[in-house]
């Protein structure tokens, strides 16, 4: 077949708001598909390329078709050539060393930087009114002055190399419109407008653990929330399980201790109170052997039951991230392949579109498959933005569930707070019982005794002191539970929620679908 008509672009064209218009860089080739007679807008497409659209002519210069050289508009040194990659965006190669860069090299002589003055687009003088003035002059008829660099890759900063001028280095940024990290697509900030909050009335976990931090997944930081949750919940259990083991070892040296034969010789009324005495610190073992047991069935157990649910239903949700993430980074791979496949009928369908020797027929054959290659491209986009969505649905209900755990996880804490502080009042309450009728009992039997020996006086005024020590002693304690339990009313689950949210939050950017090829 006839060799195409190409030609290289002289400056930079960013389509003027015009939706027909093709965009390119300085020093990119374009295949021509129209030429009108009136010369101003020609249209085509860039080799490899699917998208046609009209540009201005002033801004190129006709080559004769060729698959590589670009020298036509930027005098290289002599040991350096110009190529395109796949998507048509120059780079340098020196033939000598085949050293390859983005950047111009040095001493290399470069066309004017202003483009022509431009003529109204075929769009445009479509229009009514007539309006073709364009919108690329200044209010004094030239257009702006725009450096010349190669296009960067959407995640490249590129730096050019001063030319033999006193003007500084250029740096032209690309910045990109989305980011995959951890095979998750997220929107740039730059790119997207603030999302809304799922919840916005709240500090709610749906919101803020999107991103991550510390190299450490958002959903991952709430996990571990609450593994640090049951692994409290088991020390608390050992806490509570020390302290019953307290109260039983106390019982039973109160027990020990009323069967003891002191004091067994002593007679009369005396010998009755004694005797009382010793039965009240029994009857005190008993109660404070009740009070141990049931810290270990009402306040251990429970703590212990709750870590070891705690440790299936994270784990359950654990293994179905895992799951999802494994599915993600599998689709990724398939998208990975497909891009890998369309760059190589790309170059195909260049070289089919610039060289002599291709018939029409093998250019139309490289056509399709680059389509078709663009399609399977596209499908695995689809697959994988339907298993992002799901992973996406399920991860809103998992930060959900794992806000409500955690809810309830403070709640549980705080009903066994408020159990231990019942059980230690209603010990203390029948402990003190048991003192007063031991004295009521010792005063009604020294009533009676007209015995006034100075020795059972003074017996009978040790038993006063030891009843007010004991009453004393419960007066103390009742003083620090009313503490424990003005604290433990204190206590606020959406309180701590939202100060566990703010103090851990990673992002609530949350993830978009991954774009399709164009």
């Amino acid at each position: 077949m006839a060799a195409q008509e190409l030609c290289l672009s002289l400056y930079p064209y960013n389509g003027d708001g015009q939706e027909d218009a093709l965009t390119f860089e300085v020093g990119e080739r374009i295949v021509l598909l129209e030429k009108p007679d009136d010369g101003g807008w020609w249209k085509g497409h860039k080799p490899g390329g699917l998208v046609k659209g009209w540009f201005p002519a002033s801004y190129v210069k006709l080559e004769t078709a060729s698959p590589r050289v670009g020298r036509a508009t930027i005098n290289l040194p002599s040991d350096w050539a110009m190529y395109q990659s796949p998507e048509g965006k120059p780079y340098y190669v020196n033939t000598s060393t085949r050293e390859t860069r983005w950047e111009i090299p040095v001493g290399t002589q470069t066309v004017p930087l202003t483009p022509p003055p431009l003529s109204p687009s075929p769009s445009q003088t479509k229009q009514t009114n007539g309006d073709a003035v364009s919108k690329v002059q200044d209010k004094n008829g030239s257009a702006p002055t725009i450096s010349v660099t190669p296009p960067a890759s959407p995640t490249e900063v590129i730096e050019v190399p001063p030319e033999e001028t006193n003007q500084p280095p250029q740096t032209n940024t690309v910045k990109p419109r989305q980011f995959v990290i951890n095979n998750i697509t997220f929107p740039h900030p730059d790119s997207l407008k603030d999302q809304s909050l799922l919840k916005p009335d709240e500090c709610s976990y749906c919101d803020y653990f999107w991103a991550d931090k510390n190299e450490q997944s958002g959903f991952n930081v709430l996990t571990d929330k609450h593994h640090l949750g049951k692994v409290l919940s088991k020390e608390m259990a050992e806490f509570f399980k020390e302290r019953a083991a307290l109260e039983e070892n106390y019982a039973k040296s109160l027990h020990k201790l009323s069967q003891s034969q002191l004091g067994s010789r002593e007679e009369g009324t005396l010998s009755d109170a004694w005797k009382k005495i010793k039965v009240s610190l029994a009857e005190e073992a008993e109660y404070h052997q009740q009070f141990a047991t049931k810290i270990r069935e009402e306040v251990e157990k429970p703590l212990l039951a709750y870590k070891d649910a705690l440790k299936k239903e994270i784990k359950k949700m654990e293994q179905q991230t895992m799951d999802q993430r494994k599915q993600l980074a599998s689709k990724m791979q398939v998208i990975e392949k497909a891009k890998f496949k369309l760059e190589e009928k790309r170059k195909d369908l260049e070289f089919k579109q610039t060289s002599p020797q291709a018939s029409r027929a093998d250019e139309e054959k490289a056509k399709r498959k680059t389509v078709q290659a663009g399609e399977e491209l596209n499908k695995a986009v689809d697959t994988y933005n339907a298993v992002q969505d799901q992973w996406f649905q399920d991860m809103v209900t998992l930060t959900l569930e794992l806000e409500k755990m955690e809810l309830n996880r403070i709640n549980m804490v705080k009903t066994q707070y408020d159990k231990y502080h019942q059980l230690r009042n209603n010990r203390d309450t029948s402990s003190q019982k048991v003192s007063v009728k031991t004295q009521y009992d010792k005063y009604h039997q020294l009533r009676n005794n007209r015995d006034t020996s100075s020795q059972k006086v003074s017996v009978k005024t040790q038993y006063d002191k030891y009843h007010q020590l004991r009453n004393n002693r419960d007066t103390s304690s009742q003083k620090i539970l009313q503490n424990l339990h003005s604290i433990i009313e204190k206590v606020d689950m959406s309180i701590d929620k939202d100060n566990f949210v703010r103090s851990h939050a990673t992002g609530k950017l949350r993830p978009v679908h991954l774009a399709k090829v164009r």
